[in-house]
């Protein structure tokens, strides 16, 4: 009896334990979007300086073009949910702000920055896909919308 009634609550702690793990890995849910497009722009910038190796000059540019993108970004969520917009619009215009933010990204870089920059996004691309994110049914896509046409005559 003594027996039984150990396993059971070594059970009940176990179900206890789990459940508090699995509910901490939920923790950063959300929080991107919480963040001021500020503090976004900043940590966007932060995120692509090391691989690329931006300069200074460049860093400041980048986090100026970032600002912009993101002040637009609040500007859209707010518009969607006031109703102002509806999915399609929306996402057709979050398209085209993503759009001018990666050409405003790569007129700042050099040749081989700009190899780096295709690399490191196709990277990214991969591992948001593996995490569940990107286009739902859709194998092999890398969600780089602006196939790096732009790179050099302005996408023609």
């Amino acid at each position: 009896m003594t027996n039984k009634k150990t396993l059971i609550t070594l059970l009940v702690l176990l179900t206890f334990v789990v459940g508090n793990v699995m509910a901490q890995g939920r923790k950063g849910k959300g929080k991107w979007k919480k963040k001021s497009a500020e503090e976004r722009a900043t940590l966007l910038t932060k995120r692509m300086t090391g691989p690329l190796k931006l300069t200074a000059d460049q860093q400041t540019k980048a986090k100026a073009i970032h600002l912009t993108a993101e002040n637009q970004m609040t500007t859209l969520r707010a518009d969607k949910k006031a109703g102002k917009l509806t999915k399609e619009d929306a996402k057709a215009k979050r398209k085209e702000i993503n759009k001018t933010r990666r050409q405003g990204i790569k007129g700042l870089l050099d040749d081989q920055q700009k190899k780096r920059y295709k690399k490191w996004r196709k990277n990214r691309n991969r591992k948001g896909r593996r995490k569940g994110k990107g286009k739902k049914g859709k194998v092999g896509n890398d969600n780089d919308n602006d196939n790096d046409s732009d790179d050099d005559n302005g996408g023609k």
